[in-house]
């Protein structure tokens, strides 16, 4: 077979039409993510192409007179012109089959990108400039770019499988809630509050509302199984909690939510990990509630970073694997922030706290990775045998506490007895200036006390009082 060359390896009027299309229908430049300029032979394509995904990102319209003044600011106005969009929208017979267009464009690009790539390998073999081995290695990574382009799976366990740019340019799926805009599928969360705030009724008010699909606190939940993990209440508690937010639903018999109870659960197991994983995707739960963090990870200290992020790294492969959203339940300390290493804040991509004012219950973000930081409330309304909540407004909340003054009360808390120098050189949250000014202000307020009587040459130790 003949070799074509390279300037065959193109389809002029699919190139068009995609350009075409996008002055039909601008928003049909997300239908073809997945193209960039260089997937363009006709340089009028691919400048026009450039242009348009420029106005786009801007937020701006697309038409003929916003491509030119685009196209005339980087003086390329003259490689396309006005006939060259006029002919590429005349030749577009509609933008609907915009995506089939941008297929045929992607394949021929692909086809030029291999014919480059061995044009370089004879090049190099055919010369003695050392060239040959680098050309060799990136011709390979040409070629996986276009081969692999999923997960590891148990037929291809390669875990470090690389993925690569080609790939992200592709549309990617939208964001599946479970709640929307709170949690996502693939998602790990932290529900923080001290004992008694109804963070665990809260929950189960959660889970109900998703197992219904019913919408919960002005969020609207996607109806799915719904499993929570009982670490702390034991079966006959956690039932009857169950049982009153089932009956404040009305729902029915079938409702699609499930519970764990005391099963000891020890995340740091890999034996416990395969198998509570195995639960979770037998069942397709797509939202798993864990109460609480400290009682799956026995013996770990919630303070210490090596302890604290293998059980979120388990927690996140699991999410993943699962495409479930898991939601933690942790307890505060005695200052109202979270408890444990400040790498519990990085390890999850939304950390709301809850506060309670008798049958008010607040919740604020404290950490919101995919989402802008929100604030609801909620009215627990209890009756003989029922339970849920309903949407409430949410009050101000008091003034946030000092950074410094937050992490002196939370380093002292868990260490307690520790003198300056040990305050300043593990300051995370802080400057070293800043945990300094904080201890001495906690201690003029009487919330940090001294435990030794000192003396020359003895180090002052400190405590948190509260």
């Amino acid at each position: 077979m003949t070799a074509l060359p390279r300037d065959t390896l193109y389809d002029a009027q699919a190139e068009r039409i995609v350009i075409g299309s996008i002055l039909i229908e601008p928003l049909a430049i997300e239908t073809v993510n997945g193209l960039t300029a260089d997937s363009f032979y006709l340089e009028a394509c691919g400048l026009a192409f450039s242009a348009a995904r420029r106005l786009h990102s801007r937020g701006l319209a697309i038409d003929h007179a916003t491509l030119e003044s685009e196209l005339k600011t980087r003086n390329q106005w003259g490689q396309v012109g006005i006939s060259f969009l006029s002919q590429c929208e005349t030749e577009t017979p509609s933008a609907s089959n915009v995506k089939s267009y941008a297929e045929i464009v992607e394949g021929f690009a692909r086809r030029r990108q291999i014919y480059d790539m061995s044009t370089r390998l004879v090049k190099a073999a055919m010369s003695d400039d050392g060239q040959l081995n680098i050309e060799i290695g990136m011709a390979g990574l040409i070629l996986r770019t276009m081969t692999e382009t999923t997960d590891a799976t148990p037929d291809n366990p390669n875990r470090f499988l690389v993925h690569w740019g080609n790939e992200a340019l592709k549309p990617q799926p939208p964001i599946e809630w479970i709640v929307e805009p709170l949690f996502s599928a693939g998602s790990v969360s932290l529900i923080v509050g001290e004992g008694g705030t109804k963070k665990t009724y809260s929950m189960i008010d959660l889970a109900v509302a998703v197992a219904l699909g019913q919408p919960w606190l002005g969020f609207t939940t996607k109806k799915n199984l719904a499993l929570i993990v009982d670490e702390e209440s034991g079966n006959r508690r956690m039932a009857g909690r169950l049982a009153d937010t089932l009956r404040g639903h009305d729902a029915g018999l079938d409702a699609p939510i499930g519970y764990i109870s005391l099963a000891c659960l020890n995340l740091y197991n890999d034996d416990d990990r395969a198998e509570f994983g195995a639960a979770v995707l037998g069942l397709g739960a797509k939202l798993v509630i864990v109460d609480a963090l400290a009682d799956v990870m026995p013996n770990g200290d919630e303070n210490a970073v090596k302890d604290v992020q293998p059980i979120f790294h388990a927690l996140r492969v699991l999410a993943e694997e699962a495409q479930c959203a898991i939601i933690v339940i942790h307890h505060s300390n005695k200052v109202g922030t979270y408890r444990g290493s400040t790498a519990l804040k990085g390890a999850v991509d939304l950390m709301l706290m809850v506060s309670c004012d008798g049958d008010n219950v607040t919740f604020k973000t404290e950490k919101a990775r995919d989402i802008e930081p929100v604030r609801f409330a909620a009215l627990a309304n209890f009756a003989p045998g029922m339970f849920n909540l309903s949407p409430a407004e949410a009050k101000e909340y008091q003034e946030r506490i000092p950074p410094g003054e937050e992490y002196v009360a939370r380093y002292l808390i868990a260490h307690p007895d520790s003198t300056v120098d040990d305050i300043k050189d593990n300051a995370d949250t802080c400057s070293i200036i800043a945990a300094r000014r904080a201890l001495y202000k906690l201690a003029e307020k009487g919330q940090v006390v001294r435990t030794n009587t000192g003396g020359r040459g003895t180090a002052a130790l400190y405590a948190w009082k509260g």
